[in-house]
Formats: structure tokens, sequence, C-alpha cells
């Protein structure tokens, strides 16, 4: 009993939270429709792989549930990469996403002409001595077509399947890594938009992949006689499959609306219609006017006390576009904006540490432009090496 409730586990955990998403009212609709439908096939995927531990001698029903699963599976990866592109890039629909999508209709036109071909009966013979059989595989001599049904069933699948485990582990990686570094060109406070619920996402995906590819790749059916193995592999789903969907449930903010900010941003440079507007395409000596009037903006008025600063906004203060500010800061202090920003805050916070010895954390991470005083804890340690408290007692 117990074993049929771990291997069911899974499937119901994706099932409840694709429908907990499909009901979900609010913005980011296509991304959290997206991970529905991804939980959808992951709760069909373990549903049926979950059954193949089940002792069945319906091998007629076996093979049916080898199509689905042939083409449930390989769907699961261009569905992740969809999924992370919803939630990371700014950029329009790319084509070549339409590619990925066609390892599981050509894998699942193979099998299931292999079936069609083979027959109804001789197709319960293939589940029955190859498709469950986990020792050695004799094909028949004078049936070729149980070695071809096979070799695109087994070798091909896992050949697949380990392809699109690793690319799209890539993909979102990528995703990941560039998104982040796009909040921070951007917003002085990033982490404000960049929720950790994105690599609790990125985390349970990997971990998917990699039990996936362990499960295919090793042949977790074989181990049928040692339940303590798959038990394991079918926990550790679960809870990889609870993380993703936890984690993508609870999304504020994703690409779409950063892509709709920098919209905004590009709408409103184009209405001031700067005079002192520079063309940041071009490599070439920054306008003195422009460097002298963000300098003062930063030394004499100290725009980095507001927590919520954006690039567009010291852009419409120097009169120019958020690009030409980006490449300054890039080229001249070598870091991003929010970096820069959060090293005069760190600066400001020292100033003002020594002044009032005994101000609380909270009020100098506020004073300081600070959203919360975690975020200023973490940004002092990256700067100064010690922690905010450790570093005051130093300077005693």
């Amino acid at each position: 009993m117990l074993q049929y409730f771990i291997l069911s586990t899974p499937s119901f955990v994706c099932l409840f939270w694709a429908f907990a998403l499909l009901i979900k009212k609010g913005k980011n609709f296509r991304t959290k429709r997206v991970l529905a439908i991804d939980l959808i096939c992951c709760s069909i995927v373990f549903y049926i792989y979950g059954s193949f531990f089940v002792p069945d001698t319906d091998y007629e029903n076996r093979y049916w549930q080898d199509i689905i699963y042939t083409f449930c599976l390989p769907m699961l990866y261009p569905l992740h990469m969809i999924y992370a592109k919803l939630l990371t890039d700014t950029k329009k629909f790319q084509w070549w996403l339409i590619m990925a999508f066609s390892p599981p209709f050509i894998l699942t036109a193979l099998t299931a002409s292999g079936y069609f071909l083979m027959g109804k009966e001789n197709s319960i013979i293939y589940a029955r001595d190859f498709l469950f059989n986990y020792g050695e595989k004799h094909f028949p001599v004078d049936y070729p077509l149980f070695k071809l049904q096979y070799f695109w069933n087994e070798v091909l699948f896992i050949i697949v399947i380990s392809i699109q485990t690793l690319v799209a582990f890539i993909y979102f990686s990528f995703r990941i890594i560039k998104y982040r570094l796009q909040l921070k060109e951007f917003y002085s406070n990033p982490d404000e938009h960049f929720q950790w619920n994105f690599y609790f996402i990125f985390a349970a995906t990997g971990i998917y992949s990699l039990l996936t590819f362990i499960a295919v790749l090793a042949d977790l059916n074989s181990y049928s006689s040692r339940p303590l193995y798959v038990n394991t592999i079918f926990i550790f789903f679960a809870i990889s499959s609870y993380i993703l969907a936890y984690a993508g449930y609870h999304i504020r903010y994703t690409a779409e609306d950063f892509a709709r900010q920098l919209a905004q941003a590009d709408l409103a440079e184009k209405q001031n219609n700067n005079a002192l507007t520079d063309d940041c395409d071009k490599k070439k000596s920054y306008n003195p006017r422009l460097v002298s009037l963000f300098t003062r903006l930063i030394e004499e008025d100290k725009i980095y006390l507001k927590n919520d600063l954006r690039l567009d906004e010291v852009a419409a203060m120097v009169q120019t576009n958020r690009c030409y500010i980006s490449r300054l800061i890039n080229e001249k202090y070598q870091c991003t904006f929010s970096e820069y920003i959060n090293n005069c805050r760190i600066t400001y916070a020292q100033e003002l540490m020594l002044q009032n010895p005994s101000m609380k954390q909270e009020v100098v991470a506020a004073e300081s432009g600070f959203s919360h005083v975690t975020t200023f804890s973490r940004t002092f340690r990256q700067v100064i090496g010690i922690p905010p408290k450790e570093w005051l007692k130093q300077q005693e």
C-alpha cells in the first residue's frame, strides 16, 4: 500500500498545482498557464511511469501507455524552455523554440507506427518480452521490426532525452544569469524584482532533469525488485515538483513586467527629446557636460538615497538616454548600475554609522536608500567584506 502511495504522489502533486495555477487570477497569465501545462504533462508521465512498477498482465494497455509516455516525456523540456523564456526574456517569441517541440512528435510517430505495423498481437508480445524484460533481450531473426522498434523506442528515446536534458539546463542557466544582469542594469534594488523563487524554480528544474536522466539512462525499471531505489527517486520527484510549482505560483514579477517597464522608459525618452542625448552605440569620448551633471547628481544631490531609483530616471535627470548612462557606469566604474548605486549607499551608510554609532541597522538601511535591512546587510558584506556591526566595532 505504501509503495502505491509513493508511486502516485508525484502525479497528484503536479495535478494539484496545475489546477491551482489554472484557476489563479491576476497578472502573468501566460507564464502560469505554461507552467500548468508543464505540470499536467509531468502528472501524466509520473502516472504512467509509476504504473510500470505495478504488476499487470494487461500488455495491450501497456503499449498504449508507452505511446503516450513517449510523447509526454520529451514534451516536458520544450515546455521548460518556454517557461524559462516567459520568466526571464523581454524579447518576443523566438521561432527556433518551435523546433524544440519536434522530438516528441517524431518519437511518438515512430513508436506508434512501429506498433501499428507490428499489429495488436505482436505489439502485446513486444510489450511483454521487450518493454518489460529487464534482462537480456533476444530479438526474433524472422521478425526484424522488433529490433527496429526497440531502437527508436529505447535507444533513440534515451539519446533524445539526454540531449534535451542538457540543452534545457544550459538554456535555463543562461536565461537566469542574463535576466539577473538586465535587472541590475536597470534597477538600483534588483532584488525587489528578482525573487528567490527564481532560484527555487531553477533548482527544482535541475533536480527534476537530473532525476529523469538517471531514471531513463539507468533503466530504473530494472530496479523493480528493489523498491527502496524506486521509492527514493519518486520521493525526490514529488519534492522537486512541489518546489517548482509552489515557487512558480508565487512569482510576482517576470520578464513580462520588466518589458512593460522598459517600453514605458523608451516612450518617455522619445517624448522628452533631450537635447544632450548622445548616441550610445558609438564608442567615443563622453560628453563632459553629461559626465559633470551625472557627477553632481551623485555627489551633491545624492540621488542614490531614493530606494527605488531606476536607470531611466537617472538618464532623464542627466538629459540623455539610459543606454548612455549604463555604458558610462560600466566603462568608467567597471560595474553595473545597481552595483554603483549600492556602493554609494554603503559609503553613505558608513558615514551615518560613524556619526551615530547607536543608530539601528533598520534606520541606517532606510536612510541609505535600501528597501530592507537584509538587503543592506548582504550588500554591506559584499562591498566591505564583513557585516556592518563587525565593521563598526573595528572603527572604535
